[in-house]
């Protein structure tokens, strides 16, 4: 699968933090925010901050607040970090056959293209379209 669910839910919230500019929110304001329900939230939040891309505090002024810096990031470094994984077309690698080897090599050539892509595509890009569409329709910020 190229980016399931989670890993759109993951971008998701990453874009949300780097458009807000590295403050602290609690799960209830993101949730809102993001239109992602709390329970999907949670589970979001604990994978990044388990791999050291957010911090949490406790109480009543407590909420997450991103450890790195996502807008210097790539949507394939994000990918790579949370342990996704890229697969366009799962392909039997045990056949010989010369159409498996045809679809195999298409396969390869598919992934390349999309690890290329995706390396290129810096979170601050997107944010920077979110800002334009923002201003544009000046529309409260809601992704």
């Amino acid at each position: 699968m190229l980016i399931n669910t989670k890993g759109y839910y993951v971008l998701k919230v990453i874009l949300f933090f780097a458009f807000s500019k590295n403050d602290s929110f609690s799960i209830k304001e993101i949730s809102k925010r993001i239109d992602v329900s709390g329970k999907v939230l949670e589970q979001v939040l604990l994978l990044l901050k388990n791999k050291g891309m957010l911090s949490s505090k406790r109480g009543p002024n407590g909420g997450y607040t991103p450890t790195v810096d996502f807008r210097k990031m790539s949507v394939m470094d994000i990918i790579k970090k949370i342990g996704g994984s890229l697969e366009v077309l799962p392909v039997d690698k045990t056949k010989e056959g010369i159409i498996d080897e045809v679809l195999r090599n298409f396969v390869n050539d598919m992934e390349k293209t999309i690890k290329h892509k995706m390396s290129e595509i810096i979170i601050e890009d997107m944010v920077k379209e979110i800002k334009e569409k923002v201003t544009k329709n000046e529309f409260n910020f809601v992704i």
